[in-house]
């Protein structure tokens, strides 16, 4: 968890600069393997553009979440 930890913070600042990207986390993939997961308002062409598959051999998984509010 540790190198999770550590790769979401060095690249962090860098994903949420992307439009579109509302969150950066650190949770299950769709198969089950931990690695970090980008929330999105829509999947588009800058998203997966700017957004890699992989990190140092840890999965990176975009989820369309919509758009996030703080109350």
């Amino acid at each position: 968890m540790d190198r999770l930890q550590s790769i979401k913070h060095a690249n962090e600042n860098k994903w949420l600069s992307v439009n579109g990207v509302v969150s950066v986390g650190i949770g299950k993939t769709r198969t089950n393997k931990e690695g970090i997961i980008i929330g999105v308002e829509k999947v588009t062409q800058e998203v997966t553009a700017n957004i890699p598959f992989e990190v140092e051999g840890i999965p990176v998984e975009i989820v369309k979440t919509g758009t996030i509010k703080a109350h």
